[in-house]
């Protein structure tokens, strides 16, 4: 006969025991552990509206501000700032749009109107109108973001580009 404290059948209630908590959790560590599986922050993928082509001059870069939902893990959050953008439009009325950061180090790049180039005050770099490279430290012209007009308003595809 089979005694209640024979260290075999106290090893298989352990077993048993183990295995009905693991299959118990096993819902719970799934849903915990579910953005660990999947890309948990998410913002500005699609084309951002930055506003109308008729209110930038030509010849002239305005400066936009890029705002959109920005997804992290659990939680949405509206209306975030991602960052900004010089929208440049062409007499013909094409938009091209840059990076307001600068390539060499991430500064905030302007625009000098006397002098008709973008600036990065930080490292003394010069840019063109068109983004190209004029002086500085930069490894490279101002980065071109993807752009389109659609229905009269310009659309921007948001991007921080690392060096």
């Amino acid at each position: 006969m089979s005694d209640a404290r024979d260290p075999n059948r106290r090893r298989l209630l352990v077993i048993l025991g183990a295995g009905a908590a693991t299959l118990a959790g096993a819902p719970i560590g799934a849903s915990i552990l579910a953005p660990v599986r999947t890309t948990t922050v998410r913002e500005g993928e699609d084309f951002v509206d930055v506003g109308a082509v008729d209110e930038i001059l030509a010849g002239h870069p305005l400066r936009v501000t890029i705002r959109s939902d920005r997804t992290d893990a659990w939680s949405t959050f509206r209306n975030v700032e991602l960052g900004s953008a010089w929208i440049l439009k062409g007499d013909d009325g094409s938009v091209t749009a840059f990076s307001s950061a600068c390539p060499h180090l991430g500064c905030s790049v302007d625009f000098v109107e006397k002098k008709g180039c973008f600036e990065c005050p930080c490292h003394d770099g010069v840019f063109g109108k068109a983004g190209e490279k004029i002086s500085g430290p930069s490894p490279r012209d101002l980065d071109k973001l993807q752009s389109r007009v659609e229905n009269g308003r310009v659309l921007v595809r948001f991007a921080k580009v690392v060096a």
